[in-house]
């Protein structure tokens, strides 16, 4: 008789301890896709001869990009993060290519922004994310590795640098600029072990 009870006061006191424990943590749950357009878009243009360094701002609402081996365009965008909370589960850059060279092979370099364009992040390009094209489609870039990288409440910066080729290529047009970015809570489900059973 007094193991019975002993068994029942060992489950009872299991469970007093165990159930606030289980009623703090969260079954795993994912945000639906928040979807992030532009804090800021522009081009910028090397007057040339081509020094790496950006002379102008031009093309003010038409974002295009070229490289004719003397002078040179690019497109930088910027986002605002504020809206992100990790853990990012995938990140994906979107854009079209509105007027377009079809053959361009464009690169994404990725940077760390203020939320307004300035001169200098024209020439950002330690960090290539990938590659587009000009074909006039929407484009996509997985970006999550980066994305998770920078910290909560910054802004992330895009940097579109067109290849040279000759002769000199048709300018490119890109519009339709948006992040998708999908975050989630990674949570264990709780389980409840009776310490006698």
């Amino acid at each position: 008789m007094k193991q019975i009870l002993f068994k029942h006061i060992c489950r009872l006191l299991s469970l007093l301890i165990l159930i606030p424990l289980y009623s703090s943590l969260t079954l795993p749950v994912l945000a639906d896709t928040i979807t992030l357009y532009p804090t800021d878009i522009a081009s910028g243009k090397d007057n040339g001869p081509k020094d790496g360094i950006f002379d102008e701002f031009y093309n003010p609402g038409f974002p295009s990009l070229y490289d004719n081996g003397f002078s040179e365009g690019r497109i930088c965008v910027e986002f605002d993060l504020s809206a992100i909370r990790a853990p990012v589960l995938q990140a994906t850059l979107k854009c079209n290519a509105k007027q377009s060279n079809d053959a361009a092979l464009i690169t994404i370099y990725g940077y760390s922004g203020n939320g307004q364009i300035e001169l200098s992040d024209f020439a950002n390009t330690g960090n290539a994310l990938g590659t587009m094209t000009g074909i006039p489609e929407l484009n996509s870039l997985a970006v999550t590795g980066f994305i998770s990288s920078l910290p909560d409440n910054s802004y992330a910066g895009f940097n579109f640098d067109e290849a040279l080729r000759t002769p000199s290529p048709l300018t490119n047009c890109f519009g339709d600029f948006k992040l998708e970015v999908k975050t989630g809570t990674l949570t264990v489900a709780p389980t409840i072990l009776l310490l006698d059973q």
